[in-house]
This record gives structure tokens, C-alpha cells and sequence, in this order.
């Protein structure tokens, strides 16, 4: 992603506004690509898996995902002192809460390939503007987003490029820890890969749309 919030200093209210709308809708599409019957979403696909394989809660999975996830950015940047980063758990289980909200809310369910289809292609897009606005407003982007933006920094590669990337190693994890031990595939179907492919193409393009509206939001 070419910048966030993080590196520059704006309106603080407006950046936890964004933050907190971007946690929102990246929940609102995660538990709605749960309800397309097609397959989690890339991002929960190594979560739902392990929650599956050991009886634990998906929320407790997650969290120990997600703080893996810290911990790997901990070695990216270990010549440096980022205590920054370990705000990022928390966060965690505020998403985890808005998760839960959001299940009990929506109680939809595709019963036909189209259903799933059609939901599906409002859950991609929601899901992408989520991560977009919570890493421009630079406050506490969850962990695989974070771990995504680094690397991208890092690697000189745009944000979409790199979450295309770490989707499909999310799910060839998932995959592998299936077959390994339960002998068959856990969760994943067309709608986890239609996410891993799509998302960071979606992200693509709302850097392009919407990085003036942001900016003009933020510091104006």
C-alpha cells in the first residue's frame, strides 16, 4: 500500500472513525462469506481449520493465529523495538466480539449455488474495503494485515499484491494441516479461493479510487 495513516499524523478522530468503520466491514464480510456454503473466507481458513481439528472455539484459534502472526512480525523487525505491535491482540478480540455480533445478526444462509454466488460477490468487496480503511487509518490493522503491509513495504510490492500472496499460503496451510489430520479438506471450496484471488485485486482497486477521499477525510 503505497501509505497509511501510520506515517503521517492526521485527524485523530477521523482515523478511529475509519479504523473502527474498516473493522466493521472486514467482520460483516468475513461471517458473510461464512453464509455463502461455498467456504470460509482465506483470511479464517487457517483459524476454522484448527478450530475443527483440536474442538477449540474459533475464537480461540483465531487468536492464537493471529498473535502467530505478531510474533513473526516481531523477527521481521527485531533490530527494532516496535511494543506497537502487541496492540494488535487485543484488537483481536474486539474482532473477535464485532464477529460474533454480526453471526447473531445475520441470519441468512445461501441455499442454492446462486444464493451463495450473489453473497459471495458482496462479501469480497466489503471485506476489501475493511482491510483498505483499516490500514490507511494506520491505528491497529489486524495482525495478517499488518504482517501483508510489512512485507509489501519491504518487498517494494503493492499491499493487493501481497495479500493475493499470503491468502493462498493461508490456504495451502489449511490444506496441509487437513489432510495431515483428519485425512480430508477442512472448510476450503470455490469461495475461499475466489477470495484469496480477489480481495487483494479488490484492495487494488479502492487504493486507486478512494486514496484522495482518504487523504482529503484525514487532513483536511
Amino acid at each position: 500500500m503505497k501509505e497509511s495513516i501510520k506515517d503521517r499524523k492526521g485527524n485523530p478522530w477521523a482515523r478511529m472513525g475509519l479504523y473502527l468503520a474498516g473493522l466493521t466491514l472486514l467482520a460483516l464480510g468475513v461471517v458473510m462469506n461464512t453464509k455463502t456454503n461455498l467456504g470460509v473466507s482465506a483470511i479464517n481458513s487457517v483459524p476454522y481449520a484448527l478450530s475443527v481439528l483440536t474442538g477449540k472455539s474459533l475464537g480461540l484459534t483465531t487468536i492464537f493465529v493471529f498473535s502467530a502472526y505478531v510474533g513473526v512480525q516481531f523477527l521481521i523487525r527485531k533490530e527494532e523495538k516496535v511494543p506497537w505491535l502487541l496492540l494488535q491482540v487485543p484488537f483481536t478480540l474486539l474482532f473477535g466480539q464485532i464477529v460474533n455480533l454480526f453471526n447473531g445478526l445475520l441470519q441468512l444462509e445461501a441455499r442454492s449455488l446462486g444464493a451463495g454466488l450473489l453473497l459471495l460477490g458482496v462479501a469480497i468487496p466489503v471485506s476489501a474495503l475493511g482491510i483498505y480503511l483499516t490500514i490507511q487509518a494506520g491505528i491497529v490493522p489486524l495482525s495478517p494485515d499488518s504482517l501483508t503491509d510489512m512485507l509489501a513495504k519491504r518487498q517494494g510490492k503493492s499491499f493487493g499484491f501481497v495479500k493475493n500472496i499470503f491468502d493462498i499460503l493461508s490456504i495451502l496451510l489449511a490444506v496441509a494441516l487437513s489432510l495431515a489430520f483428519a485425512g480430508g479438506i477442512i472448510g476450503i471450496g470455490w469461495g475461499t479461493l475466489a477470495s484469496a484471488l480477489l480481495i487483494g485485486r479488490v484492495i487494488v482497486l479502492f487504493e486507486k479510487a478512494l486514496q484522495g477521499h482518504v487523504a482529503k477525510l484525514l487532513y483536511s
